[in-house]
């Protein structure tokens, strides 16, 4: 019986046909004996580790008629190949009128932390230093990440539909957040660089010191910041302050090196669209004060008054 992660429905593997799991098997060269069903993740209608005596494998399920994010998962099946090489690898697929079935190489180690004071903050800046500096054989196969935005439209279709959701910081700004919207859009589109573009702790895995972020399944072509630009704001939901969270994304050089402009653009947009989501508040939270943080830090110093 399906069940299902935060409104998601979710199917296990003894939903999947017999001849399918069967079929499976025949890729994996050896029989099933357990399966891990982790509840993290909701980019699929299935998502399970399965082991065998020859090794484990991460399984990702689509349903056929499910058009939207059949869609992207084969979009993943034409890109894999191209992403960094700390990426899990597609090794197989298997379909059926019903189902599409897609094996991953399996990628052990526990989820990140990124809580101040973490031994998992350098391996993540060394993962997103390789991430950002890798040039990929073919970016053609990718989506445009501008499209994305430009498509959404986060602050438009706040002010115009779901005002209620704006606090009165954001209704004050909501005119040149909708200017900077425009922007961000633009300074996307210029992007020569793999963006994975989901960056958090639950899609990223460390093992002996190495992290690798895993679930690339909304990678595009953008700038090389803009993976460090969302690290920056998870940590601050995570507990550091902006100035903090800064400090670390600053050790990545494609963020040290994106325009400051491009940065505060893309923190505004990001802002709108966990707004537009409506899903984390403490997510939403994060993105306000760093926000409030990058526009404060931009604004020219006051000129001291003149006294006798």
């Amino acid at each position: 019986m399906a069940g299902s992660v935060r409104g998601v429905r979710r199917y296990r593997w003894r939903d999947i046909p017999a001849e399918l799991r069967d079929d499976v098997e025949q890729h994996l060269g050896s029989v099933v004996t357990s399966v891990r069903e982790p509840e993290a993740g909701r980019t699929s209608d299935l998502a399970a580790v399965l082991v065998t005596s020859a090794g484990s494998a991460f399984v990702k399920g689509v349903r056929q008629d499910n058009i939207r994010t059949l869609r992207t998962l084969r979009a993943e099946l034409r890109t894999n190949r191209h992403l960094p090489r700390s990426a899990p690898r597609i090794r197989w697929q298997a379909e059926n009128p019903e189902w599409v079935l897609v094996g991953y190489e399996f990628v052990a180690g526990r989820h990140a932390r990124f809580e101040p004071g973490s031994p998992d903050l350098q391996p993540m800046i060394t993962l997103l230093t390789e991430t950002t500096t890798h040039t990929p054989r073919r970016l053609d196969v990718f989506e445009n990440y501008a499209d994305r935005w430009a498509r959404v439209s986060p602050w438009h279709t706040l002010a115009r539909t779901r005002p209620d959701h704006l606090a009165p910081w954001d209704l004050e700004h909501l005119e040149a957040f909708a200017v900077e919207e425009r922007n961000v859009v633009d300074a996307l589109a210029a992007g020569r660089t793999i963006v994975h573009s989901d960056v958090h702790q639950l899609n990223t895995l460390v093992v002996g010191g190495r992290a690798r972020l895993v679930d690339w399944a909304w990678s595009s072509r953008g700038p090389a910041w803009v993976d460090p630009a969302f690290f920056a704001v998870r940590l601050v939901g995570a507990g550091h302050t902006p100035g903090e969270a800064e400090d670390w994304a600053r050790q990545i050089p494609a963020w040290r090196e994106a325009d400051s402009a491009d940065l505060d653009a893309f923190s505004i947009s990001v802002l709108g669209m966990w707004l537009l989501r409506n899903r984390f508040p403490e997510l939403v939270d994060a993105a306000r004060r760093y926000t409030g943080y990058r526009l404060l830090s931009r604004r020219p110093p006051a000129k001291p008054s003149c006294r006798r």
